[in-house]
């Protein structure tokens, strides 16, 4: 999109300056008035391209393309040489000046045969969105035209928007991504297309009537692979394969990627004597699956990956410690936005033990003397952290276990200590453990999840620690023993629902109290929420939370604590379930209802 001067109506001309590659050609179907050069909000690629063998490297680059959103259908359309029965696309989109005037608009098409797949934007006085729509005449699976679910956005921000057009699966995928962190925004959907893709378009491709205002939208970097093998389509990431699971090959990886890559780490096992650390912002670690990616932490008591980078992402190996060793850790992070996913992560003293914010789903905790540990003393100090308490309930500034299955095994050794702690916090730390597995058939617990509130000497993070307990099933096997407390919260606020409890013997509930002895508090229980929770040998007794005979007077139940969920609508009061950072749907089951947590607890492979 280097062609042409700003503002210059683009031409068939200026199009085949701009295209790298052969084998199709460009045609307008009307003259462009309204799909012009601009020199605004251009991106460059990640890094360099090799398209035959030529190599563009992008770095001179100055141009894209804006549509003027005062017309309507005006369009480009490069037809390929020959049709494809899988073709998957990728390009740069901004939209500007738009006014949530209920209007539906289709900016990118791919077409065949009168079917076709559209990037369809909504402009909603809901919000903004965009989402994938199909037509498809042969009536192959749901036929007809279809939608898919919105993924919603911001103006004035560029996105990866990306798409797949899958004829032998019968699917269409748009799936939009951030390129400032390449962490996926969210997913769009439609079972349908049963022809091949003869070519694509870019421009307005609707018509649809009165739909016009004066907005813009910028295109860049549009670029397609006609085999359809790479998807999700990246402007030139790439995946770098380390040697081996040896940590120096890891290591050497790793030094050479980019913001956008990923590091392979191939099967094999590997002892690890020292940790990696991952300082680089939005590079994804993954392995080829944790039943054969498999690194043992002998480093003596030190983190297996210690990660400094914001948006890093590690999925897909196994990291354990030494049985019986309860020394080490699997991931420490003293940072924001780190994302662990279908791991399994075993026989370590910290499975994961976080500083910032994280989201760790899919993953396999066995026999860790802490599954996880959360400390919100992050960089930034304590000032950082108070100015953003007391936390909402739907907010993202959490660490949050999802989708996890947690278990101590009989083979759990003593040497973890008679009563350990699953889940803990310190240092006004806040997180959430939800829709996951926990059975324990070894020790005590005492308790299983405990908010300190804040520990002593950090005076401007008192009282501000927040979390968040539910739809957690939860089973104690004998010998194992629940001496103690299901929930231990310290002050801030609390949210503990839909939890079951069976196979205890003692238990004291989720247990209320305060952290000082000043009258009022300043570490005092409060805006907490504990309702729908059971226990018993079958589960189903009725839970009730219990106040610390000794705070009785400073928490009070209806004006501190409550034992109903809190009003208004569920999205305004719970992080939406899936985690946004997975990119799948939230459920449209009404609150406080959500779909049960996997009942599988063992290990996870992909």
């Amino acid at each position: 999109m280097e062609g042409g001067s700003n503002r210059e109506a683009v031409t068939t001309n200026i199009l085949n300056a701009a295209t790298r590659g052969t084998g199709g050609s460009w045609s307008v179907n009307t003259p462009l008035t309204h799909l012009l050069v601009s020199t605004s909000f251009e991106r460059p690629l990640l890094r360099p391209v090799t398209v035959g063998s030529s190599i563009y490297n992008d770095t001179q680059s100055s141009r894209s393309f804006v549509y003027t959103n005062t017309a309507f259908r005006q369009f480009a359309t490069y037809k390929f040489a020959q049709k494809t029965p899988k073709l998957s696309f990728g390009l740069y989109m901004r939209l500007s000046g738009f006014r949530s005037m209920d209007h539906s608009f289709d900016f990118v098409a791919v077409e065949a045969g009168g079917d076709f797949l559209v990037v369809n934007f909504q402009d909603r006085g809901s919000g903004l969105a965009y989402r994938v729509h199909t037509l498809d005449q042969n009536n192959v699976g749901p036929g007809g035209a279809g939608l898919g679910v919105p993924v919603p956005v911001a103006q004035n921000k560029t996105y990866w928007i990306t798409c797949l057009w899958d004829k032998a699966n019968l699917v269409a995928t748009l799936k939009v991504y951030d390129p400032e962190t390449w962490l996926l925004v969210g997913t769009s959907t439609n079972v349908t297309l049963s022809r091949d893709a003869e070519n694509i378009c870019i421009g307005r491709y609707d018509n649809h009537g009165g739909a016009v205002q004066n907005s813009s939208t910028y295109f860049d970097d549009l670029i397609w692979d006609v085999t359809g093998a790479s998807y999700p389509l990246f402007p030139a990431s790439r995946t770098i394969v380390a040697n081996s699971a040896a940590r120096a090959a890891v290591e050497t990886a790793y030094s050479s990627a980019s913001s956008g890559d990923t590091v392979l780490i191939p099967s094999g096992s590997n002892a690890w004597t020292s940790s990696l650390n991952l300082s680089k912002a939005s590079v994804t670690i993954s392995g080829m699956g944790s039943n054969t990616c498999i690194i043992t932490n002998i480093s003596g008591g030190n983190a297996t990956f210690n990660v400094t980078g914001a948006f890093t992402t590690i999925s897909n190996l196994q990291i354990t410690g030494i049985p019986g060793g309860n020394n080490g850790q699997g991931v420490s992070t003293e940072t924001k936005y780190v994302r662990l996913s279908h791991l399994l992560i075993r026989e370590l003293a910290d499975g994961t033990f976080f500083n910032g914010y994280g989201l760790i789903d899919h993953c396999i905790f066995i026999n860790c003397s802490h599954m996880g540990r959360h400390f919100g003393y992050s960089p930034g100090g304590g000032v950082v952290r108070a100015e953003q308490y007391p936390l909402p309930f739907n907010s993202t500034n959490y660490v949050v276990w999802e989708d996890c299955g947690i278990e101590i095994t009989p083979n759990m050794t003593s040497s973890a200590g008679s009563s350990i702690v699953l889940f803990s916090s310190q240092e006004a730390a806040s997180y959430i453990v939800r829709h996951s597995n926990i059975k324990v058939s070894k020790l005590n617990i005492a308790p299983a999840f405990d908010y300190h509130g804040n520990d002593p000497g950090i005076a401007n993070l008192r009282g501000v620690c927040g979390g968040q307990i539910y739809k957690v099933n939860f089973t104690i096997v004998p010998p194992a023993t629940f001496y103690g407390k299901f929930v231990d919260v310290r002050g801030g606020q609390l949210l503990v629902y839909s939890n079951t409890i069976t196979g205890f013997d003692v238990l004291d509930n989720v247990y209320l109290r305060e952290e000082d002895s000043a009258n009022p508090p300043t570490d005092r229980v409060e805006n907490t929420y504990v309702f729908q929770n059971f226990e018993g040998p079958s589960g189903t007794s009725p839970m009730a939370p219990i106040v610390d005979p000794g705070a009785a007077s400073k928490i009070v139940l209806n004006t501190h604590f409550f034992t109903r969920a809190p009003s208004g609508s569920y999205s305004s009061w719970s992080l939406p379930y899936p985690h946004p950072w997975t990119g799948g749907v939230a459920p449209t089951n009404g609150a406080p209802v959500q779909p049960v947590a996997p009942r599988s607890l063992r290990i996870i492979a992909r």
